[in-house]
C-alpha cells in the first residue's frame, strides 16, 4: 500500500516510529508498518534487510533525542514535529522519499525561529538607535532640517545611494519614515 504523505505531512507532530517508517517510505498503518513499529521497540534482531535498516534509523535518531541533537515533544511518548525529524534525517544523509524531499525542500527556506519573532520593543528601539546613530554621523542627518542629502536619491552622499551600491534597494521614503520615527522617539544623537 502506498503511503499518503499528504495526510501525513498535515500531522503537527509524528511518534518517532512513524517517522522512521514514513522516512523508509512504509505505510505506518498498514500490517507491515504495524510489525515494524512493534519491532523498532523490542530486543529482537530482525532478519529481513529492510526491518534492520528501520530498527538502525529508529535507534539512531532515538540516540539523537537523547544526546539533545533531535528536539522531541513529550506528550504521548516520543513525537517530533515533521519538519524537525526531516531536516536532521537529511542533515545524516539518511535518504528521503521524493515526496518528503520536495516537502523539506519547500519549508526549510525559512525556518529559522529567529526569522519568524516579531522584534520586541527593546530590540526595535535598539535598531532605530543604530539607524538615526548611523545616519547622523556618516550622512549628516539632521531631523530638524526639512531637505537632508542623507535621505535622498542624490548619486553620493545618501543612505539610499550607499545601499543601492550594496545590491539592497531600500526607498527614500522608507529611509525618511524610519529615521524620522527614530528621531521623534530618540530625540538627536549628540555628535
Amino acid at each position: 500500500m502506498a503511503v499518503d504523505y499528504e495526510d501525513w505531512l498535515q500531522w503537527e507532530l509524528w511518534p518517532l516510529d512513524v517517522a522512521v517508517l514514513l522516512l523508509h517510505g512504509i505505510d505506518p498503518g498498514s500490517e507491515e508498518g504495524e510489525l515494524l513499529k512493534e519491532l523498532c521497540k523490542s530486543n529482537i534482531k530482525p532478519r529481513p534487510k529492510i526491518a534492520r535498516e528501520v530498527k538502525a534509523t529508529f535507534h539512531k535518531a532515538d540516540s539523537a533525542i537523547r544526546a539533545g541533537k533531535l528536539s522531541y515533544h513529550s506528550g504521548r511518548g516520543v513525537e517530533l514535529e515533521p519538519l524537525v525529524f526531516l531536516q536532521w534525517a537529511k542533515g545524516k544523509d539518511l535518504a528521503l522519499p521524493e515526496k518528503l524531499d520536495n516537502f523539506l525542500s519547500l519549508h526549510s527556506e525559512n525556518t529559522d525561529p529567529q526569522l519568524e519573532k516579531p522584534l520586541t520593543e527593546s530590540e526595535r528601539n535598539s535598531l532605530l538607535k543604530m539607524i538615526l546613530g548611523m545616519a547622523t554621523a556618516k550622512y549628516g542627518y539632521d531631523s530638524k532640517n526639512p531637505r537632508n542629502l542623507a535621505t535622498g536619491k542624490h548619486k553620493y552622499d545618501s543612505i539610499h545611494a550607499d545601499l543601492e551600491k550594496q545590491g539592497l534597494n531600500v526607498s527614500s521614503d522608507t529611509i525618511r519614515k524610519y529615521l524620522k520615527e527614530a528621531s521623534d522617539k530618540f530625540g538627536k544623537p549628540v555628535g
